[in-house]
């Protein structure tokens, strides 16, 4: 019978693997293993909901951030979604 792994000895060979990565690609590797909930939902809007936007937004995890865009631009009118669309194609 095999005996299961200590997490000891678990941690080890994670640590191995991610050093092995360039540091962008650890971190997106490590990020689909650790909860994602850091942020939680956006809360209410007190000063401006830009202002509370911009304050989430740097608290939140990366699938957070990718949830939230997706889901506010999929719900977004046509001609709304194809102005923002435009405006974040010029960011970089």
């Amino acid at each position: 019978m095999c005996r299961a792994a200590s997490p000891r000895w678990r941690a080890a060979v994670a640590w191995a693997a991610l050093t092995e990565l360039d540091p962008h690609d650890a971190a997106e590797v490590a990020a689909l293993f650790l909860p994602d909930d850091f942020a939680g939902p956006p809360g209410p809007a007190f000063d401006s909901v830009i202002a509370e936007a911009s304050f989430w937004a740097d608290m939140a995890s990366p699938s957070e951030l990718d949830a939230y865009a997706l889901a506010t631009v999929t719900r977004m009118a046509p001609a709304r979604r194809a102005a923002f669309l435009t405006y974040a194609g010029g960011m970089q």
